[in-house]
Formats: C-alpha cells, sequence, structure tokens
C-alpha cells in the first residue's frame, strides 16, 4: 500500500479491530502476517493447535526468529509437548494477548490455520464440567475391558450427532464426551446447539490465503514437505522421542507418528514422505472446507507475490474501515 499508513494504524487501534489471516497449511499466511504487523504496527496471535509446544519446530511449519523481523509473536512455544492445551485454553491466552496487545496501542493480527481455535475466540465455547481424575479413570478402564469402538458405539446411541463432531479413532474427545455426557446427561451436540458459538465476541477484519486451484496448493505442499526432511524433520523427531512418549495427544501432528514409525523401521523414507504429503493434502482440503462455512472472510490469492498481496490486504483493511465494514460480506479480491 502506497503512502502514509499511520492513519490506517490509529483506526485501527480506535476502533479495537483485529486482523485474522486463515487459510490452508502452505498458503503462507505467517510471512503475510509479518508484512501486515509491520506496516500497521501490530503483534502476532499464533492460531496453530501445535505451534504452542516447545520441541515441535520443524514439522508444525513453525516460524523462525529471524523470520519475525523483531515481530512480537504470541502463544508459540509456551509449553513442552507432554501438557494439554485445549482450545478452551488457547480462547482464555487469546483474548488476554489480545487486550494487552490494544492496550499498548497497536493491532493484534490472529494467524493460522486452526479454524476451532478461530471460532473459540470469536464465539466462545459452551461451558463443560471440571475434569473429574476418578471418572477418567473408569472409562480408560472401560476402554481396556471392552475397546474404544464400545465407547464410541455408547456416544452415539446417547448422541446421533456425535459422528459429526468426533471421529471413531479420536481417543481424546471420546474420553471427555463420555466424561461430560456422564456428569451433566447432556450430550455435546445439544449443548453446542443451546450454548456455544454465537454471535462474534470481537469486531474483526477476516483476510483468507488460498491458492486459485487446488493442484497449486498441492504441489506447495509437496516442496514444502519435501524443504521440511532436508531441513532435518527425523531428526527433530527422534529428539522428541528420546523425552516424550509418542502416544501423547502432540504427536498426532501430521508427520510426527509416521516419522516415528519410520525410525522403528516400519516404513522407508520414500513410503514416509509420500504419506505426509497425502495427509498434508487431506488436512488442506479440510481446512478449506471449514473456512468456506466461516462467514466475513475477503480471499486473497497465494500464488502472487508477497508484497502484492499485502498491499491488496491494506487496501482492502482501509476500504472496509472507511465504508465501515461495507465488504464484510466476504468474497474473493480481484
Amino acid at each position: 500500500m502506497t503512502g502514509n499508513t499511520n492513519q490506517l494504524k490509529n483506526k485501527l487501534a480506535s476502533k479495537r479491530l483485529a486482523v485474522a489471516i486463515v487459510g490452508p497449511t502452505a498458503a503462507g499466511k505467517s510471512g503475510l502476517a509479518v508484512m501486515l504487523a509491520e506496516s500497521l504496527d501490530g503483534e502476532i496471535i499464533s492460531l496453530d493447535s501445535m505451534q504452542v509446544y516447545l520441541g515441535m519446530d520443524i514439522g508444525t511449519g513453525k516460524i523462525r526468529a529471524d523470520e519475525m523481523k523483531c515481530i512480537r509473536h504470541h502463544l508459540i512455544d509456551i509449553m513442552p509437548p507432554d501438557k494439554r492445551f485445549s482450545a478452551g485454553e488457547f480462547q482464555r491466552m487469546a483474548e488476554d494477548a489480545v487486550e494487552r496487545v490494544w492496550k499498548l496501542g497497536k493491532t493484534p493480527i490472529i494467524v493460522g490455520g486452526t479454524g476451532l481455535y478461530l471460532r473459540a475466540f470469536l464465539k466462545g465455547l459452551f461451558p463443560t464440567p471440571l475434569r473429574s481424575d476418578a471418572l477418567r479413570k473408569r472409562i480408560k478402564e472401560w476402554e481396556r475391558r471392552e475397546g474404544l469402538e464400545s465407547l464410541f458405539g455408547f456416544l452415539k446411541r446417547a448422541d446421533p450427532g456425535i459422528q459429526e463432531i468426533i471421529k471413531p479413532a479420536d481417543r481424546q474427545r471420546i474420553h471427555r464426551a463420555l466424561e461430560i455426557f456422564l456428569v451433566t446427561g447432556k450430550t455435546q451436540s445439544s449443548m453446542r446447539k443451546t450454548a456455544g458459538f454465537a454471535g462474534d465476541r470481537y469486531k474483526i477484519i477476516k483476510i483468507g490465503l488460498d491458492f486459485t486451484s487446488r493442484e497449486t496448493l498441492y504441489k506447495v505442499i509437496g516442496d514444502r514437505v519435501d524443504a521440511m526432511f532436508e531441513a532435518g524433520w527425523i531428526e527433530e523427531v527422534k529428539r522428541l522421542l528420546e523425552k516424550y512418549p509418542v502416544s501423547l495427544n502432540p504427536f498426532k501432528a501430521i508427520g510426527y507418528r509416521e516419522i516415528a514409525a519410520h525410525l522403528q523401521g516400519k516404513r522407508s523414507v520414500e513410503e514416509t514422505i509420500a504419506a505426509v504429503k497425502q495427509k498434508t493434502r487431506n488436512y488442506a482440503k479440510r481446512q478449506v472446507t471449514w473456512y468456506k462455512k466461516e462467514d466475513a472472510i475477503r480471499w486473497f490469492d497465494a500464488g502472487k507475490d508477497k508484497e502484492l498481496v499485502c498491499n491488496e490486504v491494506l487496501k482492502y483493511i482501509s476500504a472496509y474501515i472507511n465504508d465501515e465494514g461495507e465488504f464484510s460480506d466476504g468474497g474473493r479480491a480481484d
């Protein structure tokens, strides 16, 4: 964006507006966020469920210190992999970070691909009971006796809609859903309908970054995965496995268990890379589907020169503010 951006900075700060950058993996969201933060005097809040973990750097696509350009980043490297981190915890920490940024007179720029986290921040989560260690032990014993399939079957009978929320192999979420149901007598489907995900709690400008074709996105994903392996991803996983068991939830991040299987001699490097590329493509497809359901996103072409995209986004933000949200119905930028 040519010209002075001071007026735009001041308007964003006075209106307590935040900017969110979303889209599929490998679209270049982190780089765009840094460029916007430099122009708007902003700070960045990570919207990634796995970049919170220390030591999980290459495989999560974590921005490097030299790429941050001295822009402060929040919610990256905040806990070890053996500590639990949930959407509710993200919501609370993101709210605190955004308020701190606003108090400094700066613009919060929220960036990442975890759609549930953005929804948790904007709309809140339905209230759930505190965890019960005793009940969790009983549920684990139930699984040991009868298998995870039995637990999921019970959930389906109690809550047929659970199949749209939880996958049959997602042990952690199945256990939590059972815990909530056994404590409250309420299903997750009913709680979502009556309590959660209402209107947005914050004024936010949503920017989407994606490629104009799936073929281009998949090629970029393939190149990125190759670069991650060349950068030492296998060695990163090896170091982590010296400290932590592969059963921990963070190892569900794409690539980590596949590489662990390679290190155990269960698959070749070539097979591992192919599997990671396929899973990453599948994940990107799910991200795109998720964000299609999110309202008021203005999409920009990730295949363009990054400075050009940044200027287009700044012009859009300026128009959005000056026209009091006239363009907030989403769509793709020309």
